[in-house]
Formats: C-alpha cells, structure tokens, sequence
C-alpha cells in the first residue's frame, strides 16, 4: 500500500492579465452572482478576469430578470428626466 501524499494536489490558480495579482481560484477574488453568471473580479484593480455561466435557473428566469432590470433603469431615467422638466 502507498502511503498518503503529503500535501494536497495544487489547486487552479487565476491570473489578472491588468496588474499580473494572481490567486487560487478559492482564493481572494471578489465574486459577483448574477442571475445567469458568475463572475470573478480581481481584488486589486477590479478586472473581470472570468465568467461561468450558472445552469442552476431555466433561461427564461434569467431572461426574465434582465428584462425587469432593463425596464426599471429605463422607467428611472424617464421620471429623473419628468422631474428636471417640472424644475
């Protein structure tokens, strides 16, 4: 019988291609979830440095929530705009 390693297999490290940080990819990256993705910002100068599409909700439910967001900044800027008209 083999004996155990001693240390645990290496783990994927990401790189920043802005500012050369580098991390694992457990490591200290910000991390944004997002209706259909998840994103991975690097924590020195906040470049998006990766994106993994999530399949945990249908497409329509992330459609669905892309749409209403579309809708409400539009609606936001139209009432901003109404209102520096009554100004």
């Amino acid at each position: 019988m083999n004996p155990p390693p001693s240390r645990p297999p290496r783990k994927t490290t990401l790189h920043c291609s802005e500012c050369a940080h580098e991390s694992p990819a457990d490591g200290d990256w910000i991390v944004y979830e997002r209706s259909d993705a998840t994103s991975y910002g690097c924590p020195d100068c906040g470049t998006e440095i990766a994106r993994q599409r999530r399949f945990d909700r249908p497409p329509i439910a992330a459609a669905a929530d892309a749409w209403t967001a579309t809708w409400t900044h539009g609606c936001t800027g139209l009432v901003r705009l109404w209102r520096s008209l009554l100004v």
